[in-house]
């Protein structure tokens, strides 16, 4: 395995079709209904920016809770040193913690958790992948092995990738329940995979600042641009990975001030 490549890809908003219906439909709207949100436009506005158009898009679902209540001056304080003191954000975490102390901010918290994942369990047809996708896939499973780094659940993952016949390319599947994306890479690295030999693709800053931590690469894909990004990884960068030339700050670069432009935007 020292000398065997692996390129991680993240689910939601990279190699699936699922970031934005996600938020609109799914998360947003239910902690709007869960946490009682009088200002309700205000609230979804900033769930939508903090999720998905700035440098916080893609964050774990309880962080962006989080932030969001912080950027409308409502902090959840219990759910911040929960955040803190984890080393898992899920489900069954966060049902644990309930467990040892009662804070109704918490049940609150996985309450909007769990009728997130029915919500989204319910609108499952939506999902799909991004159309460069999986021709990219069968593509690349030719020379290196891959893996699935997501801060998703882990059902849902699996689910939508067998549903468009593409669990089968994939050599270990992470979500939520193995921890955050950094200590997926780190596990690969643990496994044997030497930094040089791994490619981080992702849709987020968080998937930059996991990739950079490890000392492993990264190759973004572009907010409104994913299958032009997708094609040009798989016509382009894999060949130069596969060479060990594959150099990731221009695209970094890029991502980042595209990016930016989304931010503005939205503000």
């Amino acid at each position: 395995m020292q000398n065997r490549k692996i390129v991680c890809i993240d689910s939601d908003g990279c190699a699936m079709d699922t970031m934005n219906y996600k938020h609109i439909y799914c998360f947003g709207p239910i902690a709007v209904r869960v946490f009682n949100i009088k200002e309700k436009e205000e609230f979804l506005k900033k769930w939508n920016k903090i999720n998905l158009y700035s440098k916080t898009r893609g964050v774990n679902r309880f962080v962006g809770l989080s932030l969001v209540f912080d950027s409308i001056n409502k902090p959840l304080n219990d759910l911040k040193a929960w955040i803190n003191s984890t080393n898992e954000l899920s489900n069954k975490s966060l049902e644990k913690e309930i467990s040892k102390k009662k804070s109704g901010e918490l049940e609150k918290a996985l309450i909007w958790s769990n009728e997130v994942n029915k919500k989204i369990e319910g609108i499952k047809y939506m999902a799909k992948p991004f159309s460069s996708v999986k021709d990219a896939i069968h593509k690349m499973k030719k020379y290196v092995d891959i893996a699935i780094v997501s801060a998703a659940n882990n059902e849902a993952i699996k689910d939508e990738w067998e549903k468009f016949g593409l669990i089968d390319y994939v050599d270990y599947v992470m979500g939520q329940s193995q921890g955050t994306k950094k200590d997926c890479i780190k596990y690969l690295i643990d496994k044997g995979y030497e930094p040089k030999n791994i490619v981080m693709m992702g849709d987020s800053p968080g998937d930059i600042l996991s990739a950079k931590e490890n000392n492993v690469l990264m190759y973004p894909i572009i907010v409104n641009e994913e299958n032009e990004s997708w094609d040009l990884f798989i016509n382009h960068i894999l060949e130069k990975f596969l060479k060990d030339e594959y150099k990731d700050a221009e695209y970094i670069e890029k991502y980042e001030r595209k990016l930016g432009d989304l931010d503005a935007k939205n503000s």
